[in-house]
């Protein structure tokens, strides 16, 4: 009889961990502590302008990334730039308090990228060379929508880029 109570409490300790991920002591006995981290989000995504979409070269037709974002998450977006053109993404800023924004291209195209809200700038990229520019933002308001610029400077080229957002 006490094997079967024993088996049935170490079963319960072993279900009520399972179901409290701090692992509180008060469930274990052992005075320690152990905080589980959330996973983060990776999300991948093609811009719809040209043959699959419209163009989303205002505010107002901004292409949603449908993400609110939390610390460790990572989007990816891949798209085209036009001659003198410029992509707007919107995202939510979530529980993110620093939002990295890394654009990448191949070609002699000069992007800037900005973060902005519906009415003003409100940063822009300052660190970038001949094929990458980098922005590193301190988020101003939690849970707001926040628009990404990307600015093709180049009235002659034309290109591919990858736009990589990191939440911290």
């Amino acid at each position: 009889m006490n094997k079967i109570i024993s088996l049935i409490s170490l079963v319960t300790v072993i279900f009520l961990s399972a179901c409290d991920p701090y692992n509180t002591d008060a469930l274990l006995g052992t005075g320690t502590t152990t905080t589980t981290t959330p996973t983060p989000t990776h999300t991948s995504y093609t811009e719809l302008e040209g043959a699959a979409g419209a163009a989303n070269d205002t505010i107002a037709s901004a292409e949603s990334l449908g993400v609110t974002l939390a610390p460790g998450d990572t989007v990816t977006v891949s798209g085209n730039m036009t001659t003198s053109g410029t992509d707007y993404f919107s995202f939510n800023t979530g529980t993110a308090v620093v939002i990295d924004v890394n654009v990448t291209w191949t070609t002699a195209m000069d992007i800037d990228n900005y973060i902005e809200d519906a009415a003003a700038i409100l940063a822009g990229s300052s660190v970038g060379s001949a094929t990458s520019e980098n922005l590193t933002w301190l988020v101003d308001t939690a849970s707001s929508t926040r628009y990404i610029a990307l600015r093709n400077f180049s009235a002659t080229v034309t290109g591919a880029y990858t736009m990589v957002i990191t939440a911290y």
